[in-house]
């Protein structure tokens, strides 16, 4: 059952996770943002969310680079403190974007909330 569980976690961060992402971007574009704050704050807090997983690739392409981390290496360590605050300013910014319906309305925060809940799994597995 563990496994089962595992595998959908893996594929909600590295496949969905991304692709939602992405769509978010193609679909901001397309639509274009409101005047109003809160468009812009979700759009803020996508792009916390695109932040975050841009520094999730460039980590993992790091640890291939270097034959990987040791447990508990500093550096590896501040790189999962930056991705979780990271994550928490866009759950910030998504949120206050939830109040007025545009593009990213929901899509922001579900974005921010995952990429949360990637850094988090990856801290768990140190």
């Amino acid at each position: 059952m563990s496994h089962a569980i595992a595998l959908i976690f893996i594929i909600c961060t590295d496949v969905l996770l991304p692709a939602a992402i992405i769509w978010g971007w193609v679909r901001c574009t397309r639509r274009g943002y409101g005047p109003n704050i809160a468009t812009r704050l979700s759009m803020v807090g996508l792009a916390f969310a695109s932040t975050s997983a841009i520094l999730a690739i460039s980590a993992v392409i790091y640890a291939q680079s270097i034959g990987g981390f040791p447990f508990y290496d500093p550096r590896l360590l501040k790189i999962y403190r930056y991705g979780c605050l990271i994550s928490l300013f866009g759950i910030a910014f998504s949120l206050g974007g939830i109040w007025k319906a545009g593009p990213l309305r929901w899509l922001s925060p579900i974005c921010t909330f995952g990429t949360l809940l990637y850094w988090l799994g990856a801290a768990s597995g140190e």
